[in-house]
């Protein structure tokens, strides 16, 4: 049984699923998962956990995201991308790249966005985009604000009726959402025309597979480092040592006293006496003694 990470380039036109399919046919593996959902119509790194790595599947969903975007002015379609049916079309609002940069620095920090009504959120059990297949009018379902922060973003390319943007934000944030937001900033309507993501956390564009590369270099997965182990995605957490005693009472889900008064409270990646990753655990504090609890078994 396989047990990592394989860091694969989504193609355009794909579901996050498909690739999850594709690749459970390809490895002949049942556990296969995703890491968080990519736009069928978006492109770029989405890293798929296999066998235990399923497990972790959260740490990496978490993570920081990084993406290149292209937004075309002038148009406005119901998906707020190019995909969709034209709503509004109006003449380009002139602009100065000055006016542009100003209008990005609203949107960085914590800011509230309003998601697509075409996407994976659901709506009493069904996904939206499953809503408008059904043919249920989705204007009559009231969408909740979330939460994001966008931690930079850099203009890239400036044209009257374009621009260009790298974007790093949270796990969770609508680049679709935010290409319009930022368009109106600047008095005109658009669409998001291109969406590349270019990192995940610790996975990132330039060491990714496609799903054909991965078809045949099948027998040679380990050989050629395309299984990235679970411990490759855990490096920013610091690790912790338990001898054989402590180790038998963390697997057996107790609650470990650690009589190390030094450590810093917070999660570790913990660790056999024979340097085996054992899983993610929490040191806390209680009545001024230290202890440790698993959050995750490998």
């Amino acid at each position: 049984m396989m047990d990592g990470f394989i860091n694969i380039l989504k193609p355009t036109g794909m579901t996050s699923h498909d690739v999850v399919s594709i690749v459970r046919r390809l490895l002949r593996q049942k556990k296969v998962g995703h890491t968080g959902t990519l736009d069928p119509n978006a492109a770029g790194v989405l890293p798929i956990c296999i066998g235990r790595a399923t497990k972790f599947s959260d740490f990496v969903l978490k993570d920081k995201k990084r993406y290149y975007a292209k937004v075309n002015l002038g148009l406005q379609t119901d998906t707020l991308d190019s995909y969709g049916m034209v709503t509004d079309r109006r003449k380009v609002v002139p602009f100065q790249k000055e006016q542009l940069l100003q209008a990005i620095q609203k949107f960085i920090g914590e800011i509230s966005q309003i998601p697509p009504k075409y996407s994976a959120i659901k709506v009493n059990g069904k996904r939206l985009y499953e809503l408008a297949r059904l043919g249920q009018e989705l204007s009559e379902i009231e969408i909740k604000e979330r939460n994001i922060f966008i931690h930079s973003i850099n203009l890239l390319e400036c044209d009257v009726d374009s621009f260009s943007l790298d974007i790093i934000c949270s796990s969770g944030t609508y680049i679709r959402s935010l290409a319009v937001d930022i368009a109106a900033e600047i008095g005109n309507i658009g669409y998001l025309s291109l969406l590349i993501r270019t990192e995940s956390g610790n996975f990132y564009i330039q060491d990714s597979i496609t799903l054909e590369e991965l078809e045949g270099q099948t027998e040679s997965l380990d050989q050629n480092n395309i299984i990235i182990p679970i411990e490759n995605i855990l490096l920013h957490y610091p690790e912790y040592t338990l001898d054989d005693l402590l180790s038998k009472i963390y697997l057996n889900g107790g609650t470990v006293f650690l009589n190390n008064f030094d450590l810093t409270t917070g999660i570790y990646r913990i660790y056999s006496k024979e340097d085996m990753l054992l899983g993610i655990g929490t040191i806390f504090e209680s009545n001024s003694k230290k202890y440790l609890k698993n959050i995750k078994f490998v």
